[in-house]
């Protein structure tokens, strides 16, 4: 029994996104389309392959049946399609990078947006804000082509390269509230007396943190957590406590005294192994790898400043 290609890419779709409606964006189709497709493949392998609801579309068990075959050809056309993009010029197409909002203010991303925007203007650029996993995800399903995050341990995952391409130099801030305690060193146990500014759970920088303090001995509880960086920085800037941040972020308030650094006596462990993350058996778009060459030019320019 022949069954047309596109069925099948509809299919795979919904029951990738869970939606009609999100996978009729990504096969650039409308959803009644898509939804005729579902049906006449449901309709041609007599059975029912998903259920649906409010919440949207959950495969049933032939539907679970079903993806499990076809997925490994459907991933094998799709970076077959995008293979053959990757060879097209640089007069078009889309970038999606994913970058933590600590990397984004390390790289001064107007500077490298202007710079990528300038040698392809035709190129367009998204940049989101997203934690490792989800970076990770989007890379896996396609939706991000390459991210810069700041990684916790060290990763050897099968499905991602990790490229090294700085240390982020994370330093502990109080603000005029607390600027006796920048006077002389301090260490982690007298700090944690005092109140904590950081940003919520869910960022690898959390993660980082929680085993620093774990390390000796303690909890790392903020008493104020915050959404945004900006928002944490300006916390500690009113008084409210302390917190750690990227250096480069904060070059500024320290030279005008809004900002000082603290020193902690004994800890040398504050720095974070920032990587580009891309994939390792997908390929690149000639675009993605212009982008990535541009954020490697840009870390080794400051590092060597």
């Amino acid at each position: 029994m022949a069954v047309t290609l596109d069925y099948y890419k509809s299919f795979y779709a919904v029951a990738l996104s869970g939606s009609v409606t999100r996978a009729a964006e990504k096969l650039c189709l409308t959803p009644p389309t898509v939804t005729k497709a579902i049906q006449a493949l449901e309709q041609q392998l007599d059975c029912q392959l998903f259920i649906r609801s409010a919440r949207g579309m959950h495969l049933s068990a032939e539907g679970k049946a079903l993806l499990e075959r076809v997925k490994p050809g459907l991933a094998l056309l799709q970076a077959g399609e995008q293979e053959i993009h990757m060879l097209t010029s640089l007069e078009g197409g889309t970038v999606r990078a994913a970058m933590s909002e600590a990397a984004a203010h390390y790289f001064t991303m107007p500077a490298v947006i202007g710079e990528f925007c300038t040698r392809y203007p035709k190129v367009r650029l998204i940049i989101r804000h997203l934690t490792a996993k989800e970076a990770e995800q989007g890379i896996l399903s396609g939706d991000i082509d390459l991210a810069v995050m700041g990684i916790t341990q060290s990763r050897n995952d099968e499905q991602f390269n990790y490229l090294q391409i700085y240390r982020s130099d994370n330093i502990p801030i109080v603000g005029r509230k607390y600027i006796s305690l920048a006077d002389d060193e301090i260490t982690l146990e007298e700090l944690n007396k005092y109140p904590l500014v950081f940003t919520h759970q869910g960022y690898s920088i959390r993660e980082h943190y929680d085993m620093l303090y774990r390390r000796h001995g303690l909890d790392f509880r903020p008493e104020i957590e915050t959404p945004t960086l900006d928002i944490q920085i300006r916390a500690v800037s009113l008084g409210l406590g302390y917190s750690f941040v990227p250096a480069p972020r904060i070059r500024k308030e320290i030279a005008e005294g809004e900002l000082f650094r603290l020193h902690i006596s004994g800890e040398q462990d504050l720095e974070r192994h920032v990587c580009l993350i891309t994939p390792r058996h997908l390929p690149m778009s000639r675009a993605a790898m212009a982008l990535m060459e541009i954020l490697v030019s840009a870390a080794k320019q400051y590092e060597d400043a």
